[in-house]
């Protein structure tokens, strides 16, 4: 708005329907000039050729629902939940290219309403919600009246409907910067390979399995000496799988396939080096010099369990 206009800000916002947008502001304080307004489905509604936004929210809705009642968390995998994106719904829904700006309106949608999500990472062309348990109360809604009844509900039930705050950087998530992440360091599409081959596996892959499980939760949290640790201990676990006693053996004789792949070995048998360091420097007047992002590339290690994942 125009300052030569001589509107209070504050005003005409207390003057708009309650239900039409969500406060994005606390203390009472009016907005500021970077303060994100985001409108309600309600306020969605009232908008010309709104129809399509909302019909695709509720589909979505319904579509998180069965993903989450489907899902099966993993349990060589620490604090697994069902996680969608917004490619994931590009490709369940078969929508094409240009129907991303749609998707991009959808992810601002699901941020303003309260539908069961357990958490959410911004991007700058894309989102991802962690689902909760109670987003399959919506497993059948198709109108903006039968999704309000069952927030009714849930809210006799519960007391409320909990409605945290919405962290600072999920405002206007589609235009700020990307907020870094820090994604799985063992590809959960490798984790899954290794499971799949547990049946009829030449060996027992449990402590694999649960090793790689303590790796992610500690690159997670980037704790580098239990990172490097856990990282040395399946280097000396997996050589049988390829038919050696030992990860040196292993990275310069085994068939890897590519040029690229055995200089991702080579990488690996030299991080050993640093990993030695972490395990048995004793204590002394100096400092370590070892920091977290001495890790090796997680596309080195990702190849390694491709390969168990292959051979087992």
């Amino acid at each position: 708005m125009r300052k030569n206009d001589k509107l209070d800000l504050a005003r005409v916002l207390r003057d708009i329907p309650k239900d039409v947008l969500q406060p994005t502001w606390s203390g009472g304080a009016p907005p500021q000039a970077d303060t994100f307004l985001r409108l309600t489905l309600e306020g969605v509604a009232l908008c010309p050729d709104s129809e399509h936004d909302l019909s695709l929210f509720f589909r979505t809705l319904r579509w998180f629902a069965k993903k989450e009642l489907d899902f099966e968390p993993s349990q060589y995998r620490q604090n697994d939940t069902c996680v969608v994106s917004s490619a994931d719904l590009l490709r369940a829904f078969r929508l094409k290219k240009d129907a991303r700006s749609d998707v991009r309106r959808l992810g601002e949608l699901l941020v303003v309403e309260q539908w069961g999500s357990a958490g959410f990472k911004p991007a700058e062309q894309s989102w991802e919600f962690t689902l909760g348990r109670d987003v399959r109360r919506f497993a059948r809604v198709r109108s903006l009246a039968e999704y309000r009844a069952v927030q009714a509900t849930w809210r006799a039930e519960s007391g409320s409907v909990p409605i945290p705050p919405l962290p600072m950087h999920t405002r206007g998530f589609s235009r700020s910067r990307p907020v870094p992440q820090t994604a799985d360091y063992v590809h959960p599409d490798v984790v899954a390979a290794i499971e799949a081959k547990m049946p009829a596996a030449r060996f027992n892959c449990e402590k694999l399995l649960q090793l790689i499980a303590e790796l992610n939760d500690n690159y997670a949290h980037e704790k580098t000496y239990s990172s490097h640790a856990i990282l040395r201990a399946i280097l000396d676990h997996v050589p049988p799988i390829f038919g050696f006693d030992d990860f040196k053996e292993a990275a310069n004789n085994y068939g890897w396939g590519s040029r690229n792949d055995k200089n991702y070995m080579t990488r690996l048998l030299e991080f050993k080096t640093q990993a030695h360091d972490v395990l048995h420097r004793q204590i002394s007047r100096k400092a370590s010099l070892l920091r977290f992002v001495d890790m090796p590339a997680s596309v080195a290690v990702n190849t390694l369990l491709r390969a168990c994942a292959d051979a087992l």
